[in-house]
């Protein structure tokens, strides 16, 4: 079986995090990630438009306001970033940000990008009582990646301390607890 592209993914995981965002009744419940709750997650969902524009000529002009509709502009730029994906003459070009120059467009939007998609699905599914599950195997390659960097991931301040969880918690859940999530959280 193929792995799915890079493309597909994105498509996938954006689609999960706009049907959660959907059962979104409260906005001012609080969140796994403390320093925010739903709106402020949601609204922080729409910071890859300035990361793209900021390494690439390519990019969009944001129309919703996500101050006004955070899961509209998220809508937007899900859009906007599958179009970018879907090309291969922008997913393959240079990508020139300081933080993550010498790889493609999609690189970055892989590395950055959907994983933080994959992860903030998670803290609005637990902050909203609702189920979320992704591929095994993305959610396996995420972890191992996560976990080879974990002395930069922790010196990031972005992240927390590991926190114990089950053995029978599903490799998402385990993902969350080790960058710092509170496993419990929304149960």
């Amino acid at each position: 079986m193929q792995s799915p592209s890079l493309a597909q993914q994105h498509h996938t995981f954006a689609a999960e995090f706009i049907r959660v965002a959907g059962g979104v009744s409260d906005l001012t419940a609080a969140t796994p990630v403390p320093e925010w709750d739903v709106r402020g997650l949601l609204e922080h969902m729409i910071w890859f438009h300035d990361f793209v524009h900021g390494g690439s000529p390519f990019g969009w002009t944001r129309r919703v306001d996500p101050a006004v509709d955070p899961v509209g502009a998220f809508v937007e730029q899900t859009a906007a970033v599958q179009n970018i994906l879907d090309d291969p003459a922008q997913a393959e070009s240079p990508f020139f940000h300081p933080m993550a120059s010498g790889q493609s467009l999609g690189e970055a939007t892989a590395r950055f990008y959907v994983s933080d998609v994959v992860m903030h699905t998670w803290d609005l599914a637990r902050a909203t009582a609702q189920e979320v599950t992704f591929d095994e195997p993305y959610v396996a390659g995420l972890s191992a990646g996560m976990q080879a960097q974990e002395a930069t991931l922790r010196a990031s301040g972005q992240f927390g301390a590991a926190q114990p969880v089950s053995d029978d918690a599903d490799p998402l859940t385990r993902l969350m607890a080790f960058l710092g999530r509170d496993p419990h959280f929304g149960r």
